[in-house]
């Protein structure tokens, strides 16, 4: 998850490293939910 946020946000891994427990579970189901999203999106699309 680090890397994607670093890769794709620009968000360096120390700032969600620092982040209290509880956003940190925020972020994590929102990125989650992004994957879920695009795997949807490419399932709709027939690209698998």
């Amino acid at each position: 998850m680090m890397y994607y946020y670093w890769n794709t946000k620009g968000i360096r891994p120390s700032v969600l490293y620092n982040m209290p427990k509880g956003e940190l579970l925020v972020v994590t189901a929102f990125y989650e939910q992004e994957l879920k999203d695009k795997e949807e999106l490419l399932k709709a699309r027939g690209i698998e």
